[in-house]
């Protein structure tokens, strides 16, 4: 499983709140529930099978928020935010 997670429309302008998973089995991306907050350069890795997102931005707001998301359960979790903000994860 891959996830394509927040990202910038540079056609809108808008930083995104949607999360697409691809299967490379089928060759095709599922949109999957949005994350609550909208996030650009957030960091983003898999551990235990749960999707995390932490960090980014929204046009000029850092954020310093954490989410996770179960596939199993299909829900995302606000987790405690982190002591400072942060972006651009590499």
């Amino acid at each position: 499983m891959c996830f394509q997670v927040g990202g910038y429309d540079g056609a809108s302008r808008q930083c995104l709140s949607t999360v697409e998973c691809y299967n490379p089995e089928t060759d095709t991306w599922t949109p999957v529930p949005e994350m609550s907050s909208r996030r650009s350069g957030a960091g983003v890795g898999v551990l235990d099978g749960i999707l995390y997102a932490v960090g980014g931005h929204d046009g000029p707001l850092v954020r310093k928020s954490v989410e996770a998301y179960n596939p199993e359960l299909k829900t995302w979790t606000q987790l405690a935010d982190m002591a400072l903000c942060r972006r651009n994860a590499g």
